[in-house]
């Protein structure tokens, strides 16, 4: 899978722009972009990936060398919805585990990817399963949901997955 960097030359090429013309559309400086490419050093705070992606015309996964899809067309939401939708602690996390998975071999990444796209597919069916037998009882799923993410119990469960070092906090 490709770094950001490799990603980042690459659509810089695909485009025929210099560094200078790149830096000057992502409003950065010459340095940054030749830095960036060479791996030298990663994008900081400043840097507006969802604004690069764009540019690009590609997905932030893909420009961040994280999927190898270009762009999802038929994704239901886009990446700037995504984000928007998760509290910053969340993506916090996110990054963490994204940084984690890059510096995986080829065959963990694969792996990882399989047991995801596995335990997806589980759980959209798993949900499926859960909607037919409560419409059939005269509930909704979508009734459900909203129990649980009005209980106690689903707040704490977040907690506990998002935030395992508080414990008991």
């Amino acid at each position: 899978m490709a770094t950001f960097g490799e990603r980042l030359k690459e659509l810089r090429e695909e485009r025929g722009l210099t560094q200078p013309e790149l830096a000057e559309a992502l409003g950065v400086t010459t340095n940054t972009i030749f830095v960036w490419e060479k791996e030298k050093r990663k994008p900081g705070k400043d840097f507006d990936p969802f604004k690069a992606a764009k540019f690009f015309d590609v997905s932030y996964f893909y420009l961040m060398g994280i999927s190898e899809v270009r762009k999802d067309e038929e994704a239901e939401l886009s990446d700037e919805e995504v984000a928007r939708m998760l509290d910053e602690d969340a993506l916090i996390y996110i990054i963490g585990a994204l940084k984690k998975y890059r510096d995986l071999s080829d065959e963990m990444q694969f792996m990882v990817r399989q047991t995801l796209e596995n335990a997806y597919k589980a759980d959209r069916e798993r949900a499926e399963l859960r909607s037919q037998r409560a419409a059939e009882r005269g509930k909704t799923y979508e009734d459900k949901i909203i129990e649980l993410l009005d209980s106690d119990y689903f707040n704490e469960a977040v907690k506990a997955v998002f935030y395992p070092e508080n414990g008991d906090k």
